[in-house]
């Protein structure tokens, strides 16, 4: 997970997407997993892809979210106009705030 979200935070998404799926794949039940590849599909013009995480990670549990709720579910509107919500100012903020090298 790791992997997919420091590579989509640093502009390699679409380098990073089979670690991204691989993630998943070995844990497809955690939400921080399906954000950060949410994130991912976003930044590749996936955005029905980044939905159906994004929508996932939102009815998940509150542990291990990366992203708060309400943050999700604003940009669940944004890809739902077919607006990319992810823009280089969220990456920098998220970038930040989570602290991805």
């Amino acid at each position: 997970m790791l992997v997919c979200l420091s590579g989509s935070l640093n502009g390699f998404s679409r380098i990073v997407m089979p670690s991204c799926d691989r993630a998943v794949e070995v844990a497809p039940e955690k939400p921080s997993t399906r954000t950060a590849r949410g994130i991912a599909r976003t930044l590749t013009g996936n955005y029905h892809g980044a939905l159906v995480d994004f929508e996932f990670a939102v009815k998940s549990p509150d542990e291990e979210r990366l992203i708060e709720v309400k943050q999700l579910q604003a940009w669940i509107v944004e890809l739902k106009k077919g607006h990319n919500p992810v823009d280089q100012q969220t990456l920098k903020k998220l970038h930040d705030q989570l602290e991805i090298e």
